[in-house]
């Protein structure tokens, strides 16, 4: 082991960071669980406790029941009638509020709370990774859910014959079809006398007599 990995503080930041660049790396393979979910919401809550300035405090999600106490603090009470009026949440209607980058109180529903920090995953994540969150939040990233492997990705398919996946034997562009003894030769074999009975056709034309 390296010596700089002997100091607690660089070990507990390259673990983050490696956690969270494999995440990014196959950020296109997250299972849009839950799990997966809760974490990126619980990733934007803890980097805005930690760093009230960072751009992921506008993915905040403030649940209405509480959210005049826990984002309104040091505004007045016409300052907070406005961001309402601007953004529209509605406490008694809207599950969640959040704080737009105009600073506006906009309201969401469970659902559109999730799809909104899903479709910023990539950016929670980098964030998460330049912030000292705890090891129990690097520990979730580590496990987050991915698809499975696809078997089929290394395999080049059409490779796996010359001519393709032909299925029918009988058809001349098959795969499994005899090659023709006859075809680079430029002649054709002589016909099958049994396949021509005599008919007592003439051979310079017209029936013989």
């Amino acid at each position: 082991m390296n010596d700089y990995m002997d100091d607690p503080d660089i070990a507990r930041e390259t673990r983050r960071r490696e956690a969270c660049e494999a995440a990014l790396e196959r950020s296109d393979e997250m299972v849009p669980s839950g799990r997966n979910i809760g974490l990126l919401h619980d990733l934007v809550n803890e980097v805005h406790d930690l760093d009230p300035e960072d751009e992921t405090g506008n993915m905040r999600m403030w649940p209405s029941e509480t959210a005049i106490r826990d984002a309104g603090d040091g505004l007045t009470a016409d300052e907070i009638a406005e961001k309402i009026r601007m953004g529209g949440w509605d406490p008694a209607e809207d599950r969640f509020m959040r704080i737009s980058e105009d600073g506006d109180w906009e309201g969401f529903d469970t659902q559109t709370a999730d799809q909104f920090v899903w479709d910023f995953r990539d950016t929670i994540i980098s964030h998460a990774m330049e912030h000292d969150i705890s090891p129990a939040s690097v520990e979730r990233i580590e496990r987050i859910e991915m698809l499975p492997p696809d078997p089929w990705k290394d395999i080049d398919i059409d490779g796996l014959s010359p001519k393709g996946p032909v299925s029918n034997p009988f058809e001349p562009s098959s795969t499994y079809a005899r090659p023709d003894p006859w075809e680079d030769a430029g002649l054709l074999p002589d016909p099958d006398p049994m396949a021509f009975p005599d008919t007592g056709a003439d051979p310079a034309g017209g029936l013989s007599m």
